[in-house]
């Protein structure tokens, strides 16, 4: 674990009415290893994540979504929005077991630890100017 998560708290007894969003009517929570959490970052941040699975359709899926966040931005595979409380919500949906629905809800706000370059150093998360190599 890179020691900026030395001091991360992760608490895996917290139900689906703890994660501040909205959650698909009628869905319920997988029950693989991992489906829930909330992790709690000393920088003051919090991140939320739950996995459920429904039987409708994901079209229906998506517009539930669409029509429950603010600042929308969707693709082929998800879409990730702001909650009314300024939660930043971000989920996928991908076929589950049993011809189910697999939605994976991840829901955040505040600051987490830094991220990590590809040389496993911290950085911004950002390319340098001037394409791959940098520069001008």
């Amino acid at each position: 674990m890179p020691p900026e998560w030395a001091d991360v708290e992760r608490d895996t007894n917290i139900t689906l009415k703890d994660i501040p969003a909205p959650m698909y009517p009628g869905a319920t929570l997988s029950e693989e290893e991992g489906a829930i959490w909330k992790m709690t970052f000393p920088q003051g941040g919090v991140r939320y994540r739950a996995v459920l699975l429904t039987s409708d359709a994901r079209d229906k899926i998506m517009e539930f979504y669409n029509s429950k966040l603010i600042d929308v931005r969707a693709n082929d595979r998800g879409l990730n929005g702001m909650a009314p409380n300024d939660f930043r919500v971000m989920l996928n949906v991908m076929d589950g077991p049993g011809g189910k629905q697999r939605i994976n809800l991840m829901v955040m706000k505040g600051e987490g630890p830094p991220r990590r370059g590809g040389d496993g150093q911290p950085n911004s998360g950002r390319r340098p100017p001037g394409g791959p190599g940098g520069g001008a």
